[in-house]
């Protein structure tokens, strides 16, 4: 794999990035009062089939495993994220997107690959990073898409490597683990705002899997985020010729060409997406969002409902449906959107009531 799986360059980089992120995110109080650390280690006996490399993609991958679950079990008895009513999944899903856990010790007897990891953070904000992540329905559903794949993969290694015959699947499922690895990396980076290092993840998680649609659908967003609107199109173009079903690929295509200013090419883009997955709010919200910029608020209205009918809490949808409102006249139902909004943490809602000098 031409050494591309393991890079310290690029771990050190990620643990770096993870440390400022938390520094920005985390600013708010919360019932934690001191730093929360966790430390796993996770022995995995190799077999005929292993090398030291699968030896250790898959140590990794479980210490990890481990460290998220932890940290997500801490993080549910916080009593101020009660009122957000998260399962253990979904608090893992969030976790294990953003973390980047440090290895304080490796040994490879030709047996067993020992692995052992550390990850310290100041949970003081904490209430904003959960609802950071959460909020922003694009970031949770890579993260959720791609925790679902690690899962199937998981599942499919322990099936081929117990069976001599599945040789070849075995080793199949150990590459596309270290693939789902670099492109959860990639959306880590990417969320945290480092979008050069973000590609870079994606672009190795490319390099082991070429035709990994979601990899080019995550370093679509990457370059969108640097304004990199054409390269961006090139990639979701590249998803979509690899994947004709995935919506994933036609929505970020829209994303590119409503930040160029084509909102029809956009709109044409999330219908498409909505063919291919009409349970997915967030196109609906996007459709909404470009109907929003060409003034047909009555065409946007009716996408937030059905944002908002997909996703109850869906704080974006109900501040935007909020505006809409405005521009129709009904000022009493927009703010009602608005404080809807509000209490569900998103800031800009909140910051557009404080100005007006009203509660929610």
């Amino acid at each position: 794999m031409n050494g591309m799986i393991i890079k310290n360059r690029d771990n050190a980089i990620s643990r770096l990035v993870f440390a400022l992120f938390i520094l920005l995110l985390f600013s708010a109080n919360t019932s934690f009062a001191e730093q929360l650390t966790v430390v796993k280690e996770y022995a995995y006996q190799a077999n005929e089939n292993d090398s030291k490399v699968s030896s250790r993609i898959i140590a990794l991958d479980q210490v990890k495993k481990l460290i998220s679950d932890e940290l997500s079990s801490s993080l549910l008895n916080a009593k101020e994220l009660k009122d957000l009513k998260f399962t253990k999944d979904r608090m893992v899903t969030l976790v294990s997107g953003i973390i980047e856990p440090d290895i304080i010790e490796e040994k490879w007897d030709g047996k067993t690959y020992y692995l052992k990891a550390k990850i310290s953070l100041d949970p003081d904000g904490m209430i904003q990073l959960i609802n950071t992540v959460h909020a922003d329905r694009e970031m949770s559903k890579d993260l959720e898409e791609t925790r679902k794949e690690s899962e199937k993969i998981r599942k499919e290694l322990e099936i081929s490597r117990a069976n001599k015959k599945k040789q070849e699947d075995y080793f199949k499922a150990i590459k596309q683990l270290s693939t789902t690895d670099w492109v959860e990396r990639g959306y880590a980076l990417r969320n945290s705002g480092n979008y050069i290092e973000s590609i870079e993840a994606f672009n190795n998680a490319i390099e082991i899997n070429p035709y990994y649609a979601r990899a080019y659908v995550g370093r679509s967003g990457s370059y969108r985020r640097l304004g990199q609107y054409e390269q961006a199109i090139k990639d979701a173009n590249m998803a979509i010729s690899l994947d004709q079903n995935f919506a994933g690929g036609y929505s970020n295509r829209g994303l590119a060409y409503a930040s160029l200013g084509n909102y029809q090419q956009a709109i044409q883009n999330y219908e498409k997406a909505i063919e291919m997955d009409p349970g997915e709010a967030k196109t609906f919200y996007y459709r909404g969002s470009a109907y929003k910029e060409l003034g047909k608020y009555l065409l946007a209205l009716g996408d937030f409902n059905m944002a908002l009918e997909l996703d109850p809490n869906y704080a974006a949808a109900y501040f935007n449906r909020g505006i809409i409102l405005d521009n129709l006249g009904d000022y009493r139902h927009s703010v009602e959107s608005y404080k809807t909004a509000a209490r569900l943490g998103y800031k800009p809602a909140q910051d557009r009531l404080i100005s007006e000098k009203i509660k929610w």
